[in-house]
């Protein structure tokens, strides 16, 4: 299976110039592209909600840590990036809470 995975080379987005950075098409054709790899390397959705999990996690912990930052520089916005990563923190329990079926290991037990 590891045989058929895309080479990094193959998914990775690189900009080349500001101008591309905010070119929203591009980004959401990657993110396209990454899904339909993600499925054709796995069977049912449960790899997408691991990948989901994974991103929601990185996001809460990206503005935690910013959130942080801002607040040891005394910034009149530490609060909302802090207030974003509960948000996030949220959102990764709700997709937890989701059953995928008896094989979902990221579901809580009832």
């Amino acid at each position: 299976m590891l045989e058929s995975a895309p080479k990094e080379a193959d998914v990775t987005y690189t900009p080349s110039s500001d101008e591309d950075q905010c070119d929203c098409e591009k980004i959401i054709d990657l993110a396209g592209k990454l899904c339909d790899d993600a499925q054709d390397l796995s069977h049912g959705p449960m790899l997408h909600k691991v990948i989901a999990l994974t991103i929601i996690k990185r996001l809460a912990i990206w503005h935690q840590h910013t959130g942080e930052i801002q607040l040891d520089d005394d910034s009149d916005m530490a609060s909302a990036w802090i207030r974003d990563a509960g948000k996030l923190q949220a959102s990764m329990q709700i997709l937890q809470s989701v059953s995928l079926g008896d094989d979902d290991f990221t579901c809580p037990e009832d």
